[in-house]
């Protein structure tokens, strides 16, 4: 249930999903199923965005993160880990924590792949390459490390779309414009290819940022 009720979330029936949820955890609490209470409570802050909410409300993400970490070792719960782990670095990014976020987002994406779930693997890089953009990591260390995961992704078209959208951003502030206009070009085609044409309309930011970078100040 906690991963239907994931599901739904993600494809915008908030309503449904928060029922699923609940439903996933009174069940799971009936039985002392203390794993998949943890992992219905930690999807459901995720995505009721509570996380966005005042300072306490970020306390308590990280206290249900904390709180499910030593459930899923306990259990040996890879993907509640990766899950928790991701919560964690949603609640510092909220804070503006990027120092703190960018290790919790690769160890969410240890976990991820660990557990074997793509999907999930699939949210953590893309989480991963976001901070190596906007993070405190120095820009060659940003692209040796991006080109790294996109070398890894080969043929996994979601993955490298994911990654070459980082690397164009990384490319431009490290002034290879070249470089950075073809990983751009490339992120919207695998996107359009793949039939993700919400994603990529939200992605042609990079083309501005690009242009940007490289002294265009009017592109937008």
């Amino acid at each position: 249930l906690p991963h239907h009720g994931q599901l739904l979330a993600r494809n915008g029936r908030a309503d449904e999903a928060r029922a699923t949820l609940d439903e996933a955890e009174q069940r799971a609490a009936a039985i002392g199923d203390e794993a998949t209470v943890a992992r219905s409570r930690v999807i459901r802050i995720l995505f009721q965005r509570s996380i966005a909410e005042p300072e306490t409300m970020r306390d308590q993400a990280h206290r249900e993160a904390d709180a499910a970490i030593e459930v899923f070792a306990r259990t040996g719960d890879q993907l509640g880990l990766a899950l928790a782990w991701e919560l964690h670095a949603e609640a510092y990014w909220r804070e503006g924590l990027v120092s703190l976020e960018e290790p919790a987002r690769e160890r969410a994406l240890e976990f991820a792949r660990a557990a074997g779930d793509r999907n999930e693997e699939m949210e953590a890089l893309t989480s991963v390459g976001r901070s190596l953009v906007q993070g405190p990591t120095p820009v060659p260390e940003g692209i040796e490390r991006a080109e790294a995961l996109l070398a890894v992704a080969a043929g996994d078209r979601r993955i490298e779309s994911a990654m070459a959208h980082a690397l164009a951003h990384l490319y431009a502030q490290g002034g290879r414009f070249v470089e950075a206009r073809g990983m751009a070009a490339r992120s919207m085609t695998m996107l359009e290819e793949n039939g993700q044409a919400i994603e990529a309309a939200t992605m042609t930011e990079v083309c501005a940022d690009v242009e940007h970078w490289a002294g265009d100040t009017t592109a937008e």
